[in-house]
């Protein structure tokens, strides 16, 4: 038996390292935690996301379709929000909702 690429499988057949395939993508942390979850004692997802309460001035930004900068710009001119409790500013959903209905015109009328 060559001991460079192979070793003794449970069965007592060798088997390669060659045998398993390539991913067709890098593993992510993401990968693990899904992985993690599916372990005996974890139970499988139920299929609903709980909603965040609050946003990272990223993930705002990427919501909003904006750059941070602007974002960034909103937070220093007080019209949004963040909570000031954690090294991260967190932005309110509620904040974000805000944001939007303010800004948004009243739909005209069809008639």
């Amino acid at each position: 038996m060559n001991a460079q690429n192979s070793f003794e499988a449970p069965t007592g057949q060798p088997a390669t390292a060659t045998t398993a395939a390539p991913s067709a993508r890098p593993f992510t942390y993401g990968d693990l935690a899904a992985a993690n979850r599916l372990q005996p004692g974890h139970s499988a997802p139920t299929g609903s996301t709980p909603v965040r309460l609050a946003l990272t001035v990223e993930e705002a930004a990427t919501s909003l379709n904006v750059s941070t900068k602007t974002i960034r710009r909103l937070l220093d001119r007080g019209i949004l929000t963040a909570s000031k409790a954690l090294r991260k500013k967190l932005i309110p959903r509620s904040q974000i909702e805000g944001f939007l209905k303010a800004t948004c015109d009243a739909p005209k009328s069809i008639i």
